[in-house]
């Protein structure tokens, strides 16, 4: 399965349970979403994309590794594995993936925060490229990229 089919699959488990958290009363949107969106959204990214990683980087190198949080600015991406994305709209050395964010439908853009070559943040902003034509890989911290998973699909 490749970096991409994960982070999308993830994007439709939030767009599924967007509707059944707003039906008790949970709000999605930004900026009306608060803790107990935080707590879901953080829970299906765990279980969803940040273990797939980390079970397949123990495959690969016989080691866990960390991988960055989502939704979660990070004063700098330098010693995590980070998800990072790839549009023509994106201009600029590197953009990690932040989050899944909402423009005109349920989670149709992408976040991500603008970082230099070797992970340090330019800002605290967040600049956004629609979902369609990301492309999302991992850069591991010793500097390769991963495009695909191992033992996913």
């Amino acid at each position: 399965m490749t970096i991409t089919e994960l982070l999308l699959n993830f994007r439709s488990a939030l767009r599924s349970v967007a509707p059944l958290a707003e039906r008790v009363g949970v709000p999605w949107r930004r900026p009306d979403a608060y803790d107990e969106w935080d707590d879901i959204a953080t829970v299906l990214f765990v279980n969803l994309v940040a273990k797939v990683l980390q079970w397949s980087l123990v495959e690969d190198t016989g080691r866990e590794a960390p991988i960055a949080a989502y939704d979660v600015l990070l004063e700098s991406y330098e010693n995590v594995n980070a998800i990072e994305v790839r549009h023509t709209s994106l201009n600029g050395e590197r953009f990690v993936f932040h989050a899944f964010g909402t423009e005109n439908a349920p989670f149709d853009i992408v976040e991500v925060r603008r970082t230099s070559l070797a992970g340090r943040p330019w800002s605290g902003n967040l600049e956004t490229c629609p979902v369609r034509g990301a492309e999302f890989f991992v850069r591991l911290c010793n500097g390769r990229i991963l495009s695909e998973v191992s033992g996913a699909g």
